[in-house]
């Protein structure tokens, strides 16, 4: 996973126009969709943008609320039994004010999805009961 980084940093390698590291041997590659949900302000742009290796703020109450669908695209190169197999994945998120306003953005999230990564603050404690809600 080193090998993902720029020495020095936490930031992951850009690996050209499309972003899609470039292997000398087809690769076989595997998609996944996810959904990230949570309240407003637990986390979900963050996460998104800590696993795309985008620069995130640290500040506490400085987050922008998400207007509509923010999608980004993942490529995670491993090695799985002994081959190197390349994991796309397509990280979603949806602003809670949107998915309220707006009753299309919700399918369009949940549409094909593969997976959700549910986020929540440990000291929110509404955020937390409301988890199985969403």
């Amino acid at each position: 996973q080193n090998k993902l980084l720029i020495p020095g940093t936490c930031k992951r390698k850009i690996y050209g126009l499309l972003e899609k590291p470039s292997f000398p041997a087809p690769v076989p590659q595997s998609s996944y969709k996810l959904f990230i949900c949570g309240r407003p302000g637990s986390g979900k742009t963050w996460a998104r943008s800590r696993l795309v290796g985008q620069e995130v703020c640290s500040e506490v109450g400085r987050e922008e609320a998400v207007a509509g669908i923010e999608a980004s695209i993942l490529y995670w190169p491993m090695k799985v039994g002994g081959k190197m197999q390349l994991f796309r994945l397509e990280l979603w998120e949806a602003g809670e004010w949107s998915v309220r306003r707006y009753d299309h953005i919700l399918p369009a999230c949940r549409e094909g999805v593969s997976g959700v990564l549910l986020c929540f603050s440990v000291s929110d404690q509404i955020g937390w009961q409301e988890l199985p809600r969403l």
